[in-house]
């Protein structure tokens, strides 16, 4: 079994050198904003933290992407990528019907609860995938190598003080991935990408589609869309996330 499949790999990448064309060696590089929504919940030993509540609306974070495409050959393309995720809210909840205390008076309500949570996070990955020549459009199935790094900070306060509880992640996953591009020319070229892993309860899926057009010899326009979903589970919590929005930048080739 694992010499076929061997000589299937082998077979694979020997008919994508074959029909590749000979394309230049080349870099790309992509950067701006992601404008995103966050949902999903944070489970921390029984308490609930909605990712929704405490990040509502869109956030605005930055990104960049880096790709490298060569003439054909055992090598395979290289590519890589960085994202910023953050998003901090607050919510204050009473234990007597309407909100507060049922007096005009300036009296703090006893039974409130204000809860705050904030999150800042990394996430970088790298990919190696192979072309292959499809007519117009070329697919580059390959694997990639993320890192997600970053913490939940939850703060509540109550008649009793303050109690703040931070958890960390800090977690490495390799998936499987895939490219489709479609080159119009020298100048403009749609792409859409896809990872995935799955081991027990921790799962990673992206998924993403985007337009570039050289306007300006090197420089040129980006703009796509990605959505990311995370779950991932630790000794201390369980985070389900799941972010989506478009992204927008500038472009340069060289």
């Amino acid at each position: 079994m694992r010499r076929m499949w061997m000589k299937w790999m082998g077979g694979s990448l020997l008919a994508g050198l074959l029909c590749a064309p000979a394309h230049a060696e080349g870099f790309r590089v992509a950067g701006g904003v992601w404008d995103y929504t966050v949902r999903g919940f944070q489970d921390d030993h029984g308490t609930i933290t909605d990712l929704q509540t405490f990040a509502p609306g869109r956030q605005r974070d930055g990104f960049l992407t880096l790709e490298y495409t060569h003439r054909p050959s055992w090598w395979p393309d290289l590519a890589a990528g960085y994202a910023q995720l953050s998003g901090e809210g607050s919510q204050t909840t009473s234990a007597i019907p309407g909100g507060g205390l049922p007096l005009p008076l300036p009296i703090p309500d006893p039974t409130s609860t204000t809860t705050t949570a904030s999150g800042d996070f990394r996430e970088f990955d790298v990919t190696a995938r192979y072309a292959i020549q499809l007519g117009p459009l070329q697919l580059s199935p390959g694997l990639s190598l993320g890192w997600i790094t970053g913490h939940i900070t939850t703060s509540t306060t109550d008649v009793t003080g303050t109690s703040t509880v931070e958890r960390s992640y800090n977690t490495p996953y390799p998936m499987l991935h895939a490219q489709l591009a479609w080159p119009f020319g020298d100048r403009f070229r749609l792409s859409t990408q896809i990872n995935w892993i799955k081991a027990n309860d921790n799962e990673v899926l992206q998924y993403g589609a985007q337009a570039e057009l050289r306007v300006l010899g090197p420089i040129g326009l980006y703009g796509g869309w990605q959505d990311r979903h995370y779950k991932i589970s630790t000794s201390d919590s369980y985070l389900d996330a799941r972010l989506r929005g478009a992204r927008y930048g500038l472009l340069i080739v060289f």
